[in-house]
């Protein structure tokens, strides 16, 4: 709570020394904040500041021991001219654009992705969070005793409002460290989502890879929990 406020105060000082051409956003996700100030240049380029990984660990990864403390990162978010959405370049340099109301992160798998099985709690999870007007797979359901059994999950694209299907797997992430103030040295790091055709990647900006959801309304207890945050 005490750097929600510290955060809120500082984001606060920064706008009343800002030109009135400058914008800020303040989002509150959970019990993180975070501040936008956009400069007037296009394409345009912020600074984010993530307070926690469980920000990017969305509702629907739970590790199956609970979750992991939470660790600092930064990252630069874009705003996409075209579409007016933002980005931000964390799936190892590719885009995933930001959903605030989003359960799950998803992006397009490359061939020989790690996947999760069926009987994994991660696969239940994941799977509370199909949304209604997407058709349920026939193969890949949780709790199935399949040891070859890969988890399916259902990615959906915000912006046009179509869904999909895929392999639930893991997602190499990568970011900047941070002592709050500074970026430090690049880390990496996973969690898990499903993956997505290149064809549910329609309406959002060139490049991006899929979608990081942020969605904190199911509580922290319910977030994806990355398993690793390794220096490079």
């Amino acid at each position: 709570m005490d750097h929600r406020h510290s955060a809120i105060k500082e984001a606060q000082r920064s706008r009343n020394s800002q030109q009135s051409t400058v914008s800020e956003v303040a989002t509150s996700i959970g019990s993180h904040v975070f501040s936008v100030s956009p400069p007037s240049s296009s394409p345009v380029v912020l600074s984010l500041l993530v307070l926690s990984l469980l920000v990017l660990s969305p509702p629907g990864t739970v590790a199956a021991d609970g979750y992991q403390p939470s660790k600092p990162i930064v990252i630069p978010i874009t705003w996409d001219t075209t579409t007016s959405l933002y980005s931000i370049p964390i799936k190892n340099g590719a885009p995933l654009v930001l959903d605030l109301a989003g359960a799950l992160v998803w992006s397009t798998c490359q061939q020989g992705h790690r996947t999760i099985p069926c009987k994994s709690s991660l696969c239940t999870v994941a799977n509370r969070y199909r949304p209604a007007s997407c058709a349920s797979a026939s193969g890949g359901q949780p709790g199935s005793a399949d040891p070859h059994c890969a988890c399916t999950a259902y990615p959906y694209n915000p912006v046009s409002s179509q869904c999909g299907s895929g392999d639930l797997a893991v997602v190499p992430l990568s970011a900047n460290a941070t002592d709050g103030q500074h970026p430090l040295f690049p880390v990496s790091f996973t969690t898990y989502g499903p993956c997505a055709s290149d064809g549910l990647l329609a309406s959002l900006p060139s490049g991006a890879a899929g979608v990081a959801g942020l969605s904190s309304t199911t509580g922290k207890h319910a977030h994806f929990t990355p398993f690793s945050f390794n220096r490079n």
